[in-house]
């Protein structure tokens, strides 16, 4: 995916952000939301980090939850985070949230030889 200097998840305006380079080719670059996005060679978005949503209260009876297991899992489209909460009156909330969206390699395009052995 092209890099137009916006957020590919919310398009919102992105600052660059070199504490979270990866080396010389692979940039950092943060949008309002908070989203990280990584880019190669400023040309190609290679991934986003997508903050987790907690929630807070039950959304069957409106009392508070609290998070009994945690569990993150690589999907076709990324990795996915799912977390099931229980209330005090005993309902269980399983949620679910893509963490982190993989747009793919740099392309060979780019001039990026993969060994894939």
């Amino acid at each position: 995916m092209e890099f137009k200097s916006i957020c590919p998840e919310c398009g919102s305006s992105v600052r660059r952000c070199p504490e979270i380079d990866f080396g010389k080719e692979f940039k950092g670059y943060k949008c309002v939301n908070g989203h990280v996005i990584t880019v190669f060679q400023d040309r190609e978005v290679i991934s986003v980090k997508i903050p987790f949503k907690h929630l807070e209260f039950c959304p069957k009876c409106g009392r508070r939850l609290k998070a009994v297991s945690t569990m993150t899992y690589d999907e076709e489209e990324g990795l996915v985070k799912l977390v099931t909460y229980r209330c005090e009156t005993g309902h269980w909330i399983p949620h679910r949230q893509l963490v982190f969206r993989r747009y793919g390699r740099p392309s060979v395009k780019l001039g990026i030889k993969v060994d894939d052995s």
